[in-house]
């Protein structure tokens, strides 16, 4: 009977999600509620906004500045989840397919081999290795053709966003072909002492290149550019630096199609240099893999504050967006706008997925709303608890109210650029209840300027830092005030 009554639940849910994809949510609503005076007792005062909700009661308990927009950082990665969940079926996989047009005779393939990008955002040296056996598996040791690589399926960008320091880790490309992350690693060569001598990539490619430079270090130490249609990378001569220095790639299709060339080498499959194109009709498919479903990447997502899963996903969701609307000019404004119609949406701005930008804008109660959302979904059992990092344990949250009083209580989103941090998600307070919550504080103006300025800057970016360090340890104690009071 148990298992009867558990098999229909599972149905109507399925049932209510597959119709939930054309209905708003005009019951999330947030009565408006203005304190006081803020209960962020900081030089922060009158740069912060918060809302402090009862989802029992469905009231706004407390709220300071909740329809004032902030930076929301990686908090906007709460929007993209959202957007994804709504746009994208819950079933929905990232694939890339290995194709071929011709024939094969004698190990030779006469004809074209195809790597057709799908923006799968996890996929892996593994997945290509394994995508090469069912190469060989056909015998073929040879490709007589071309081999393309096709990233037609979006726009691929160089950088996630280009007002962040180019030469960041977590500012690589994408697109719909990506490998590892999109990263790459500068290694140091030693002599048989162990001294330093000069530096290589790994993996080393073609299109990547390597170099020693005298002189102060830039920021992030590594210096970039493009010479002759490579990556080249300059790394501090005096070698203090990292041993195994985590470095962006920027052509991520290439830089896939070049590494499964090397791997189809190590294997004794010979492929010409890649070239970039599009399927040939009729190809026939070799393999295709498939990457695990979208509700457990995008909780990968929020647990590490993934930013190239979060600009791929929002990518996807927003291209079904413009297919459902038949409308390639429909913002992703206006989906908010129509699913929760009950929220002020006036200064709401999503220009990026990942939230590596300063341009985004969100309020406490655009926030909290989307909390509302996630934590009613019929994805999530226990709601919150299955999304988020958790204070003290696990991802994002794992050095975050780790106290005594905190730990373990706290599901969270961070998120922090220079001169703005936000925090946002459930606690469970001292009575035992349950409560959303989100906070920000940003300087828009010390922000502006620091853009203004140059984000290669050593010393500004360090007192940037310390702004942000003040100002997270800020939230985290307002946090801790509320679970202590409520």
């Amino acid at each position: 009977m148990k298992k009867l009554i558990y098999a229909v639940s599972m149905l109507a849910l399925l049932l209510i999600n597959s119709c939930s994809k054309d209905s708003s949510y005009p019951e999330i609503a947030l009565s408006y509620l203005q304190s006081g005076k803020c209960e962020i007792m900081t030089p922060f005062a009158d740069e912060c906004g918060y809302l402090i909700y009862d989802l029992e009661q469905n009231k706004t308990i407390k709220a300071y500045n909740m329809r004032n927009s902030f930076i929301p950082a990686s908090v906007t990665k709460l929007f993209t989840t959202v957007m994804s969940f709504e746009l994208l079926h819950p079933d929905y996989k990232f694939t890339t397919e290995l194709l071929y047009s011709g024939s094969i005779n004698n190990g030779i393939l006469n004809g074209s081999l195809f790597l057709k990008g799908g923006g799968d955002p996890e996929l892996s040296i593994h997945d290509l290795i394994s995508m090469i056996y069912e190469l060989k598996s056909l015998g073929v040791k040879n490709v007589a053709g071309d081999f393309v690589y096709d990233a037609g399926l979006f726009p691929s960008k160089d950088v996630l966003n280009k007002d962040m320091p180019v030469n960041a880790k977590y500012n690589p490309g994408f697109g719909p072909l990506n490998l590892n992350g999109n990263t790459i690693y500068a290694m140091k060569i030693t002599d048989d002492k162990g001294k330093f001598e000069s530096c290589e990539l790994l993996p080393s490619l073609p299109e990547n290149r390597a170099y020693l430079y005298d002189g102060p270090h830039v920021l992030l130490y590594a210096r970039y550019s493009e010479t002759g249609g490579a990556e080249t990378w300059g790394l501090p001569s005096d070698g203090k630096w990292e041993n195994r220095l985590q470095l962006p790639v920027k052509n991520t299709a290439l830089f896939t199609a070049s590494v499964f060339r090397k791997l189809c080498s190590f294997h004794g499959i010979v492929l010409p240099p890649p070239g970039k194109g599009a399927t040939a009709a009729g190809a026939k498919t070799i393999t295709t893999h498939e990457n695990r479903k979208l509700p457990l990447i995008l909780k990968n997502m929020l647990f590490t504050s993934d930013n190239l899963k979060s600009e791929i996903s929002g990518t996807m969701a927003y291209q079904k967006l413009c297919e459902q609307n038949k409308n390639s000019s429909i913002t992703v404004e206006h989906f908010f706008q129509k699913k929760f119609p009950s929220v002020k949406w006036d200064e709401f701005r999503l220009t990026n997925y990942s939230g590596l930008t300063d341009i985004n804008r969100a309020t406490p109660e655009q926030t909290v709303a989307m909390l509302i959302y996630l934590s009613k979904s019929e994805l999530h059992k226990n709601g919150l608890s299955e999304l988020l990092p958790l204070s003290g344990l696990d991802g994002t949250m794992k050095s975050k109210l780790d106290s005594q009083d905190t730990a373990f209580k706290v599901y969270a989103k961070t998120g922090t650029i220079y001169f703005a941090s936000a925090l946002a998600g459930e606690f469970i307070a001292s009575s035992g209840k349950k409560y959303l919550f989100s906070v920000f504080i940003d300087n828009k103006e010390k922000r502006k300027q620091y853009t203004a300025a140059g984000t290669s800057g050593i010393e500004a970016a360090k007192q940037a830092e310390e702004w942000s360090v003040y100002a997270a340890k800020s939230i985290e104690l307002f946090i801790h005030n509320q679970i202590k009071e409520l």
